[in-house]
């Protein structure tokens, strides 16, 4: 599901705080335009619901006519019979909008708006699991940044990662959504899914943007952490030799070591943990490469993350806890309607043996206020 974000929120991610999301502000309404006035008299009226910074002017016509002032608010001199004006927000505001994709366990697909032209995108792996008992916690998922030149109408598609489940006393947790490897045996935690947004026929090779997933821990006397997620790289799980190796550019990361050798990971997926009874290893995470299922009691490593036809990347390892999250923000031109505000004329008269009336065709006569 696409949550489309429109009130400004903010994003600390280690380069900076933001705002990453705008909306764009047309007038709501007009103020003072249902106010009685004797024809010659004038009355104020205001545009109310734009920003401050809007550029507003008001007009004869829908689509031009005669320009009677600019700003906000106006002194408006009433004519000699009923009028509607119009209140026009220039166009050209641009403002940042943001969707947000959380975990659904299948593809989300984007369609670029009309008008858009670049997008950001903001990644980040799901975490690993934690282990069922005496254990440490699963590692935490990476993080990718970067921007592209998209055009109107591209479609992408979006895979966030889920967490690696937890090991049960049973059995090892199961790998995250997004290529999360399982957890070895009884206690170990599965390796948590990366994140990615993909193009093109959308298989892994289309991968434009990754966030590698956190290792699942491994459990036994002594359960240890998985690696955390990339990053360019994935961090290895611990202890030593029998934690998973984390993943890096150049391939998966190998298996830990010990009585019963931890799976080495692969394209997009993490290696399975290894089951030694009472000592099982943790998942390894997912990523471009997957990390290495840990052995014996040690944790799984993480995925490593990637860029491709993607400027100004940043990234960073351990960067988010649960299931993953992918935001794509993108700047987007206003266009604005033309308000109308009504303006009732009434011709004032003062006879000498009649009272004071107002007269309009299409409202019945009513004292003058004076």
């Amino acid at each position: 599901m696409i949550q489309k974000v429109f009130l400004a929120f903010v994003i600390c991610i280690g380069m900076g705080c933001g705002v990453y999301g705008q909306n764009c502000a047309p007038i709501q309404s007009i103020q003072g335009a249902d106010k009685v006035a004797c024809c010659g008299d004038t009355v104020y009226l205001v545009a109310k619901g734009a920003s401050p910074q809007a550029n507003i002017s008001w007009w004869t016509h829908s689509t031009g006519g005669k320009k009677i002032a600019d700003g906000p608010a106006i002194w408006y001199k009433v004519p000699d019979s009923s009028s509607t004006i119009y209140a026009r927000q220039a166009d050209g505001q641009v403002v940042w909008q943001a969707d947000t994709f959380t975990y659904k366990g299948y593809p989300q697909f984007w369609t670029v708006p009309f008008g858009v032209d670049f997008v950001e995108f903001y990644v980040w792996g799901a975490q690993g699991g934690h282990g069922g008992f005496i254990s440490s916690g699963g590692g935490n998922g990476g993080f990718a940044y970067g921007k592209r030149i998209v055009s109107p109408g591209e479609v992408l598609s979006i895979h966030v990662g889920q967490q690696g489940k937890t090991g049960t006393n049973y059995e090892g947790g199961t790998g995250g959504y997004n290529g999360g490897g399982n957890g070895g045996g009884a206690g170990a935690g599965g390796g948590g899914g990366a994140s990615d947004v993909r193009n093109g026929n959308f298989l892994l090779d289309d991968r434009l943007i990754i966030a590698g997933g956190g290792g699942g821990a491994g459990t036994g006397v002594v359960g240890q952490a998985g690696g955390s997620g990339g990053g360019l790289a994935g961090q290895n799980g611990q202890p030593g030799n029998t934690g998973g190796m984390g993943s890096a550019v150049f391939g998966p990361g190998a298996g830990g070591l010990g009585t019963y050798g931890g799976y080495q990971g692969g394209f997009g997926w993490g290696g399975d943990g290894a089951s030694n009874g009472s000592e099982n290893g943790g998942g390894g995470g997912g990523g471009y490469w997957g990390g290495g299922g840990g052995a014996d009691n040690g944790g799984g490593g993480g995925g490593n993350g990637f860029v491709d036809q993607v400027f100004e990347v940043q990234t960073s390892n351990n960067a988010r806890a649960g299931d993953g999250l992918v935001i794509i923000r993108y700047p987007k031109k206003c266009t604005f309607d033309p308000v109308p505000a009504f303006v009732p004329a009434y011709k004032c008269t003062l006879e000498v043996f009649e009272p004071c009336h107002l007269y309009n065709t299409s409202i019945d006569s009513l004292p003058c206020q004076f």
